[in-house]
């Protein structure tokens, strides 16, 4: 890419959206609807915000709240292992002891084979 490219990509003014099309929910939703970003904390783009923006300069996120939430119920009931791992870490350090659960372990002995729990 040339210089003069370059300077023209970047000389474009910021169009402040309002309404935004999800893209996984396919609706048209008022900006308050989508999370707001937070700077990249790692990589080359570090402190960089990608995402769109809304009509006060914010920056905000591709997805719905609804559709984020969707997915991360789906991807717990797909596999509930790291969050029960994560949990019990958590759990243990505030406690102060030692944290020696293996996901493998978990995942061998302890999880039902049919994938199902008895709820009591």
């Amino acid at each position: 890419m040339s210089i003069a490219y370059k300077k023209l990509i970047m000389a474009r003014p910021t169009k402040f959206i309002e309404f935004k099309l999800c893209k996984s929910c396919n609706r048209n939703l008022n900006y308050k609807n989508f999370r707001i970003v937070k700077p990249l904390a790692s990589g080359p783009n570090k402190g960089k915000l990608v995402a769109w923006t809304d009509i006060k300069g914010g920056k905000r996120f591709r997805r719905c709240k609804d559709c984020e939430v969707t997915k991360s119920r789906d991807r717990y009931l797909d596999n509930p292992i790291p969050q029960m791992l994560s949990n019990s870490r958590i759990r243990a350090q505030k406690k102060g002891i030692p944290h020696t659960i293996d996901g493998r372990i978990l995942f061998k002995k302890i999880w039902p084979k049919d994938n199902i729990y008895a709820q009591y």
